[in-house]
């Protein structure tokens, strides 16, 4: 297989769902959670065009919902959703197992606070209030946005 056509193997493989390089040293190589071995049908220790296009007909047989050999918006969507979906309990659950420090299971506005000060440095009001008056003016505010703007993030203006 050529260099272009493994780069294009890897964009391919990406594109449909799969998510960063990993290995392990029981399973080797996996792009996502896509192992090596799931691919190698044959079990050659080596990757055919006819492996991976059985790879691509299966995920796409999965999104199929209908069988008809089509994708339609429908099914296009539900997929993403699903996809989408896995992604977002395995976020929630590691953010719940980082900033959950009574160990109840949820995450309290204290301990969401208290990670987001450690995380930053210092809490964000610390921050603007430059004369330590313990309120924050209009142009300590505007500070905010100055540093946004240097960071070439920009926050949509409500007036």
């Amino acid at each position: 297989m050529s260099y272009s056509k493994s780069i294009s193997l890897i964009l391919v493989l990406i594109s449909i769902g799969t998510v960063g390089l990993t290995a392990s040293p029981k399973t080797g190589p996996s792009i996502g959670g896509l192992t090596f071995e799931k691919l190698d049908i044959n079990e050659d220790s080596k990757l055919s065009t006819k492996e991976l296009l059985a790879y691509k007909k299966l995920r796409f047989d999965e999104k199929d919902s209908n069988g008809d050999g089509n994708l339609s918006n429908t099914e296009i969507m539900e997929s993403q959703r699903v996809e989408l979906e896995k992604r977002l309990i395995k976020q929630s659950t590691g953010m719940i197992k980082k900033l959950d420090k009574n160990s109840d299971g949820e995450i309290s506005f204290i301990e969401f606070d208290e990670k987001r000060s450690e995380r930053k440095g210092r809490n964000i009001f610390t921050l603007l209030d430059k004369n330590k008056d313990g309120l924050i003016s209009i142009e300590e505010f505007a500070l905010l946005k100055n540093r946004d703007k240097r960071n070439g993030r920009h926050r949509k203006n409500n007036n």
